[in-house]
C-alpha cells in the first residue's frame, strides 16, 4: 500500500490531525530559524512577536511573558493548527463533489 491508497483510507478527522500537527511542528522549527533573524517583518508573519500578547496582558518584560509566550505556542497554537486542519477536512469531506450529488 503506498501513501496515496493510505491517505485516502484515512478519516477526515485524522487526515486534519496530521495536517495540523504537521504545519504546528513547522511553526516551532521557523520560530527558531526565524528568532536569530534580523527581519522582524518574518517573525510578525509567523506569529512569533509576543510583545503584543504581553502588552495585552499588562505583563512587563521577563519571566511571567515568557510562560504566557510557552503556553500559547507550544500548548495552544499547534492546537489550533489541528483543530483547523481538522475542520478544513471535515468540509472537504461534507461538501465534495461526489456528496453533493
Amino acid at each position: 500500500m503506498n501513501f496515496k491508497e493510505w491517505w485516502k483510507k484515512l478519516e477526515y478527522w485524522k487526515k486534519g490531525f496530521l495536517v495540523g500537527l504537521f504545519f504546528g511542528i513547522i511553526r516551532i522549527f521557523l520560530w527558531g530559524f526565524l528568532s536569530t533573524t534580523k527581519i522582524p517583518i518574518l517573525r510578525e508573519l509567523f506569529g512569533l512577536e509576543f510583545d503584543f500578547i504581553c502588552h495585552s496582558f499588562k505583563l512587563g518584560a521577563g519571566e511571567p511573558c515568557g510562560v504566557l509566550f510557552w503556553i500559547w505556542f507550544a500548548i495552544i497554537s499547534p492546537i489550533l493548527f489541528i483543530f483547523f486542519g481538522i475542520l478544513i477536512f471535515y468540509f472537504k469531506a461534507k461538501y465534495s463533489r461526489k456528496n453533493l450529488k
